[in-house]
């Protein structure tokens, strides 16, 4: 069994227009929710031995939110093959995963994430799976323990979503929109 932890990058600024799209920094609110995401799911969070994050500026910020309860000995990689990468290729990257880990936080984009969650999962907990269904808004992270032994056995449907937590679903954390 191996847990696979996605977390897309929080509410990022409408940007500069002459600014390329990488370089889009959270918002105000995106920085409140993924604080209040890595405080409500860190203990889950920081049993990630790797991280795999897009090396987008917002993607790094969703992560920096984070690092009080990372080990100083997690793995963080931050790869450009991940920034808003399609599922099958998200999932190509999973498969190559080290075997010494059995929990991996991928922060990345959308659609990539909702795509590769609805791939994987074929059953779970119905509150996280109907949350899901509403679609994988900024911020939201989704906790899926694979049914495989390696990581190059990921595939569809070899999943079950433990939570999906969304940055709304927090609300007293995160002020008003």
């Amino acid at each position: 069994m191996k847990t696979l932890l996605l977390w897309r990058h929080a509410k990022a600024s409408a940007g500069d227009p002459r600014q390329e799209d990488a370089d889009r920094e959270l918002a105000p609110r995106g920085v409140e929710a993924a604080a209040a995401v890595a405080a409500a799911r860190g203990e889950v969070l920081g049993r990630a031995s790797l991280i795999l994050c897009s090396p987008a500026v917002r993607t790094r910020q969703t992560l920096a939110a984070l690092e009080p309860s990372l080990a100083e000995e997690t793995t963080r990689r931050f790869e450009p093959g991940l920034y808003l990468t399609p599922c099958l290729d998200l999932l190509e990257r999973v498969a190559r995963v080290e075997e010494d880990h059995q929990t991996v936080l991928l922060i990345g984009h959308n659609p990539g994430l909702e795509d590769l969650a609805r791939l994987l999962v074929v059953d779970g907990d119905a509150g996280a799976i109907a949350r899901l269904g509403s679609g994988f808004k900024a911020g939201s992270l989704a906790e899926l323990a694979l049914d495989v032994e390696h990581w190059r056995e990921a595939g569809a449907g070899c999943a079950r979503l433990d939570a999906f937590t969304r940055p709304r679903d927090l609300e007293p954390e995160v002020g008003p929109a």
